[in-house]
Order: C-alpha cells, then structure tokens, then sequence
C-alpha cells in the first residue's frame, strides 16, 4: 500500500488580504432607455413646434401629436418603470418624513408652557 499525501487542492490556503477576483469583475451598467425612443420623443416634439400642420387639425384631431410625442413617453414610462416607482416611493417617503417632522415641530410649539407675566405692580429687578 501506498501512502497518500493531501494534493495541492487540499491544502488550506492561507488568507492573502486580496479581495477574491470574482468582486473585481465589473457591474453590469444601468441598462439605458432605447436610443431609438429618445430620438422618436425629440423629433416629434421638435416636428410639433415647428410645424404647424404637425400640431393636428379638424381632420386628424390629436393622433398625430399623439403618435409623435405621447407614444415615446408611454414606452419610455414603461421600460422605465421600475426605476420611476423606486423614485416616487422615495420622494413619498421624503414627503411624509418632511411633513411628520413639520407636525411634531408644530405640535411642540403648542404644547410649549406660557411663561407666566409679572404682576403689574412689580417691575423686574426691584427689590
């Protein structure tokens, strides 16, 4: 029979103080909205505002503004809606924070005792 001896594998490693590699790797970038939406959005406002026939008439009513300005920010507010509700949500709970703070700021103000007056025959600082 043969000895064995632990491998190189099996082996404890000693701790180098080095962050592992896989933390170095890059962060996936913040995926950003379709550049073909944002070209749509800035035509179609930039068609609306120049050209008058553009903004829509009896005949055509609203669908052409609608179809050069609302529909890019609809899709936009859709592949971004994750990131619009995070940012509403912040900016409610900021809302309500502000506005509890006010209240309690307020409240204490009212409940602040009355400092009592001197008696109208007595001055401050006569004997």
């Amino acid at each position: 029979m043969h000895a064995t001896f632990p491998g190189p594998s099996a082996r404890r490693r000693r701790p180098t103080g080095r962050a592992p590699v896989r933390a170095l790797r890059a962060q996936p970038a913040v995926p950003r909205p379709a550049p073909w939406l944002l070209a749509w959005l800035a035509l179609g406002i930039g068609l609306c505002i120049c050209v008058p026939a553009a903004r829509g008439g009896e005949g055509a009513g609203a669908t052409i503004p609608f179809w050069l300005i609302a529909a890019p920010l609809l899709n936009l507010a859709w592949l971004e809606r994750a990131r619009l509700l995070k940012a509403a949500a912040a900016l409610l709970q900021s809302a309500a924070r502000t506005a509890g703070s006010r209240r309690r700021s307020r409240m204490a103000v009212a409940r602040a005792p009355a400092r009592p007056r001197p008696a109208p025959g007595r001055l401050r600082g006569a004997a």
